[in-house]
Order: structure tokens, then sequence, then C-alpha cells
């Protein structure tokens, strides 16, 4: 948009090419593995269910929304555990209110901020369901590395380009802000290990596909040939 209205380049001109990551990391049997290693890292039961995300600790990655919506199915399914991976320039203020949201709510002993990891993909093979609870988000590295590792999707309508790739075969996209669905469409992704390997498989077979580095290499060179042909 900023490239049509302040540049004043032809939208008929301009192509776009999505994020796009490495998707080769290891068999189930070994990524199953690597979720062992960090669950006994963070004290998670072996067979515990998991929800977990992945970004910065600001509002507009929706920390409080994840907060809220881990008190929400905390308090009818106690033993699954949460974790948040990342951090950045976090704010501290902003840190302890997070922190104290969580304590306050009784979940403690179920809810971990992992902090910032140098793998932080070893830790998101931990997770059985990924959330994206951002406000905004323009199309997540984080995504399409859940989804690498066969990990089914929850993110919210109207908040970036992470709906799209969701669409329905991947997880669940929810009405913004609506919490209560998110948690409903979460549990039941919890409670059926069919449904999460169905999504699961469906996010990893797309990721592959479509935004391995390979695939966003050809359509990179696809474009670039396409305007040397033209100039």
């Amino acid at each position: 948009n900023i490239l049509v209205t302040q540049c004043g380049i032809a939208p008929e001109t301009i192509s776009l090419v999505l994020n796009g990551i490495p998707t080769a990391h290891g068999s189930d049997d070994e990524i199953h593995q690597r979720s062992q290693e960090v669950r006994k890292k963070l004290g998670i039961p072996e067979n515990a269910a998991v929800v977990g995300c992945a970004g910065s600790l600001i509002l507009r990655k929706g920390v409080d929304l994840f907060i809220q919506l881990a008190n929400l199915i905390h308090k009818k399914n106690p033993a699954v555990h949460f974790v948040w991976v990342g951090g950045g320039h976090v704010d501290p203020f902003d840190k302890w209110c997070f922190e104290m949201d969580v304590r306050k709510a009784g979940l403690a002993s179920s809810f971990r901020f992992a902090g910032e990891q140098q793998d932080a993909m070893a830790y998101m093979s931990a997770f059985d369901v990924f959330i994206l609870p951002s406000r905004e988000e323009p199309f997540p590295l984080t995504v399409l590395e859940a989804a690498a590792l066969k990990k089914p999707l929850v993110c919210f309508s109207d908040a970036g380009d992470t709906e799209a790739f969701v669409g329905t075969d991947c997880g669940f996209v929810v009405p913004y802000l609506d919490i209560q669905e998110m948690a409903a469409k979460t549990s039941a992704l919890i409670e059926s290990a069919e449904l999460r390997e169905r999504l699961g498989r469906a996010a990893q077979e797309k990721v592959r596909s479509q935004h391995d580095f390979s695939a966003v290499a050809s359509k990179t060179a696809e474009i670039i040939d396409r305007f040397l042909q033209k100039s």
C-alpha cells in the first residue's frame, strides 16, 4: 500500500513473495526427542498437553491475550501447560504485569515464560498446539516454523496474513479478540489427537510446498526473469 500511495508505483507492477524458511527439521522421532528434552528442562510432564506461542513480550504480540487464553483453558483442564518462547526488548513494567497476571490467575505451576532461546525450534517442538494471539502480524516466521514441525495453528482473523496460511485446513481462524472461541478451538485440538495430526500434517505439507526456501527462491527468480524480459 505504501509503495502505491507514497511511492507512486503502479499496483500491476508489484509482485508479492511471502516469507520462506528451511523446512527440513528432522524425522518425527527426532522432533519428539527434542520435545521430551525441552519438557524435562521446563519441568513439564512427558505426556502433558502443551499450548505454546513464540514472540517478543509486547502487547502487539498478544501476551496478555495468551494469558487470558491459558486462564480459560486451565479452569476446565488444569493438566494443560502453557509456554511462551521469546523476549526481545521487554518493558520491565509490562513484564512485571504479565508475570503478575500469571501468578494471580493461579497459573504459576502450569505457565512458563521460557525467554529468548538460541534454538527456539527445539522449544516449539514441545508444543501440541501453536497459538498466534497477535493483534497485528504481517506474516510471522514462527507460524511457518511451527507448521514445519507439524503443529496445528490457531490465530485471529483481521490480524495480518496468518489467517490466509491457516485457512480451514491447517488449524482454526477465530474472530478477532474472541478469546472464548480461541479457547474452544484450542481445547478441541487438545482433546483430539486425530484432529491435531490431520491439521498439523496439512500445515507441514503447505509450508514445505509453498514456503520452503527453494519454493520462495523459484518464485523470486521467475519475477526477476519476467522483469528482465520486459526491460
